[in-house]
């Protein structure tokens, strides 16, 4: 399995004057978009299609009641339109990008989202929306979904890994090149051929937007810029479709995004290397936890020590998290209340490294206002200190990761952290994302029957054989 290298040695920088002597990769992009079909996707890649789906409609029915969605549905509610596609849970129709506007805020809002580590993108949640409410606007059938998904989500995965981090120039790439993935998912679900393809592509280069500054100051916007990439894919569809060009050479042009965006600075062999062989998407990540990945290793080595040593939290003295650089960008400040203190939780490895030792898990209940201002997590967090550590040779994006855990009666524990759960080398199995799903019911504004969430689970691990999409988004209403 392809695995990039670390990003500092494989970096490419374009000269202001050279003349690019082979085609953008935009076109090998798209080109492989469009030419593969359901039945030429490997096996592994269809089941994990078929995963990503059911994990992100997951974390759409917890993150109906996620603050500040129901607000953003209540808006798209008030807005008149043809009733093209469903918002999924509160169940009516809107014109389709507000429809995927709506269900990519709630597939982003718990931070519990598939996530790429290397290339720290979210993937299914700009992609996923927009392909649901097409595929129900367009009487689409199942294999459609698998195919349209897959292959955009393949695209955003090798898109993002060819970029330096995001944290290089503070741009949130779920939603830049999510806007690219979003429009080849779209455009494959209308239909749509090569050429208007590459100018929904290029339409949708305009709309690139999205950074880290809603990250830093903690406000609700982290979990809305994915759906404005879920709504400029179908919005730049469909405007392709009635003949609007766009650019062509969307990512290496001389105003392109990685000349325009990020300096010239990118490497063009890890995008192509065994494109349409190789599937990178295979490398992406599930999470078990409702919060930045950052967090992740260190809620892992919590929960093992935890168990291992049978470690009291009104016993610990002081923890010490040591991290890479880009780990404490995200998420290694002190924990303190803003204003809006479930986003400062999610990006914080204080507060989840607290939340582990007192509860032994960290999920939705985690994040609600009664435990983010709870005296005791609020002590023990203080008592955590999160610390770049210059001797850690970086593995992986958040990786590696030690813990000292140092008790009030003298004694160390010590944990290392190699690999992350939900990570190619600990995934998360089919049954594990079920119990996930099950989890995610019950933060639903508005409950499923057990008999629906059975017949979910049961379309979705047959969902080549569904015949129409709505039948599966009818489960969600």
């Amino acid at each position: 399995m392809f695995s990039p290298q670390p990003f500092y040695s494989i970096l490419h920088e374009v000269a202001g004057d050279e003349q690019m002597t082979e085609r953008d990769v935009t076109y090998d992009l798209v080109e492989f978009a469009v030419k593969t079909t359901y039945d030429s996707l490997p096996y592994d890649v269809v089941e994990k299609t078929k995963l990503l789906i059911l994990d992100t409609l997951a974390c759409c029915v917890a993150g109906s009641s996620a603050l500040g969605v129901k607000e953003v549905v209540e808006l798209i509610s008030k807005w008149n339109g043809e009733k093209e596609s469903t918002v999924l849970i509160y169940g009516f129709k809107v014109p389709s990008l507000f429809a995927a506007f709506a269900n990519s805020v709630m597939a982003h809002a718990r931070d519990l989202d598939d996530t790429h580590d290397f290339a720290v993108i979210h993937c299914c949640a700009p992609i996923l929306p927009a392909a649901l409410s097409l595929a129900e606007y367009n009487n689409c059938n199942g294999k459609d979904l698998i195919e349209s998904t897959a292959v955009a989500v393949e695209v955003l995965c090798r898109a993002g890994i060819g970029s330096p981090k995001p944290q290089v120039k503070g741009w949130f790439h779920t939603t830049t090149l999510g806007c690219m993935a979003s429009s080849i998912a779209a455009g494959k679900l209308l239909g749509l051929n090569m050429e208007q393809i590459m100018n929904a592509v290029g339409i949708s280069y305009s709309q690139f937007a999205g950074n880290q500054q809603c990250l830093i100051e903690g406000s609700l916007t982290k979990r809305i810029q994915p759906a404005f990439a879920a709504k400029t894919g179908v919005f730049s569809a469909l405007l392709a479709a009635k003949g609007i060009t766009g650019p062509k050479d969307v990512l290496e042009g001389p105003y392109g995004f990685y000349k325009l965006y990020l300096d010239g600075k990118y490497d063009r062999d890890a995008i192509l290397d065994g494109l349409g062989e190789k599937f990178e998407m295979l490398n992406l990540s599930l999470k078990y936890y409702p919060s930045c990945r950052a967090t992740h290793a260190a809620i892992d080595a919590a929960l093992s020590l935890r168990q291992e040593e049978n470690i009291k939290a009104d016993q610990i003295d002081e923890v010490l998290v040591h991290v890479t650089p880009l780990t404490y960008s995200l998420a290694g400040r002190p924990y303190r209340i803003r204003e809006n203190p479930e986003v400062d939780a999610q990006f914080s490895i204080p507060y989840t490294v607290a939340r582990a030792f007192i509860r032994g898990d960290v999920f939705i209940d985690d994040f609600v206002d009664e435990k983010l201002r709870d005296p005791e997590t609020i002590e023990l967090a203080g008592k955590v200190k999160v610390l770049v550590n210059p001797e850690l040779k970086e593995s992986g994006a958040f990786l590696p990761l030690k813990m000292e855990v140092k008790m009030k009666n003298g004694k160390v524990y010590r944990k290392q952290i190699n690999a992350l759960r939900g990570s190619p080398e600990k995934p998360m199995s089919m049954e594990e994302c079920i119990e996930k799903f099950n989890k995610c019911v019950k933060h639903s504004i508005k409950q499923l029957s057990p008999e629906k969430q059975k017949k979910i689970v049961e379309m979705i691990s047959q969902l080549e054989k569904l015949d129409d999409i709505s039948k599966l988004i009818e489960l969600f209403t």
